[in-house]
């Protein structure tokens, strides 16, 4: 929320470019809220309407209270997604979005190569490619343009960005090309004047750090319907450092509950030694876990307690 397009500093003079680019009056200069900032705004009630395009925050978002409040307390919300996910079970509307193969595009990769892709099929029932459906939503909104195709959104960018000026759309298959980033110009932080105030200590009924991520099998709601990914990585497990299992008695596939002052989950326990000692890690991507309900935004840290059941 703190930069523009093109990730340029939002400063008056770029404010003032953009406006002239796309012909409006202006470009509001306050900075807009960030996710969290936002979903506390609906839980208060002070959130007239929420768009989650791919997103959903009940299933994913560090905090499963806060995001399940802001989605309940907003106004008035859509989801914008290819399965239907927690998120959209509560909203108002829910618009289907085409599946990855379904659409064309470009993406650009971590390191800095940006590749164009054609769909390989037409868009299943009544789904439609995701910038058709945030281009009907903004034309609701008085929004005068018109695109037939990605190609023609390419074309107002490149138009406007000196990072995308003069990339054909089309050109950039097979390979892709690199974007011409000058890094030395972007900020950065000299980490070598940060302080640490020591290890953290464990509370005594909740003696592990929790510790999570993302399994490269699963991706929730999108392989959900996939019994393959079942086989190659069969449902939740929490992982704990051997040493620390044999001190609690616990052994591979026993059966736990882990628990924090937020909530608790049962699931199935593996020893694993590549787990730092003092920590346990569970993969965030299963629906019969839900990890965040474990986890607070307002928390840096989250302790949990792991008995056997």
């Amino acid at each position: 929320p703190k930069i523009l397009p093109d990730g340029m500093e939002n400063n008056q003079k770029n404010r003032q470019n953009l406006a002239e680019q796309w012909g409006v009056e202006g470009i509001p200069d306050e900075t807009g809220m960030n996710t969290n900032e936002m979903l506390k705004a609906a839980a208060d009630g002070n959130m007239g309407a929420l768009v989650f395009y791919g997103s959903d925050p009940v299933g994913f978002y560090p905090d499963r209270e806060l995001a399940s409040n802001a989605v309940k307390n907003a106004a008035f919300k859509i989801s914008i997604d290819t399965f239907l996910t927690e998120t959209g079970r509560i909203c108002d509307v829910v618009l289907p979005l085409a599946a990855f193969p379904e659409y064309d595009g470009s993406i650009i990769s971590t390191e800095g190569r940006i590749q164009y892709f054609e769909k390989a099929y037409k868009s299943a029932y009544s789904s439609a490619e995701g910038w058709r459906i945030l281009l009907r939503l903004m034309q609701r909104l008085d929004f005068e343009r018109d695109y037939n195709e990605p190609a023609d959104i390419w074309a107002e960018m490149s138009s406007e960005s000196p990072i995308f000026a003069k990339k054909v759309y089309k050109g950039m298959r097979f390979g892709g090309i690199f974007l011409e980033l000058d890094f030395d110009e972007l900020p950065y932080n000299d980490v070598s004047q940060f302080e640490s105030d020591g290890a953290p200590s464990p509370d005594e009924n909740r003696p592990f750090i929790l510790t999570y991520g993302s399994s490269v099998y699963q991706r929730r709601h999108l392989t959900y319907y996939a019994e393959s990914m079942d086989k190659i990585d069969p449902g939740p497990k929490l992982y704990m450092n051997p040493d620390n299992a044999v001190k609690i008695n616990l052994d591979n596939n026993d059966t736990i509950r882990v628990s924090s002052e937020h909530g608790s989950l049962t699931m199935r326990m593996t020893v694993d030694k590549n787990i730092r000692p003092g920590t346990v890690f569970i993969l965030i991507n299963y629906t019969e876990a839900e990890v965040n309900s474990l986890i607070s935004s307002s928390s840096d840290l989250t302790f949990v307690k792991v008995e056997k059941l």
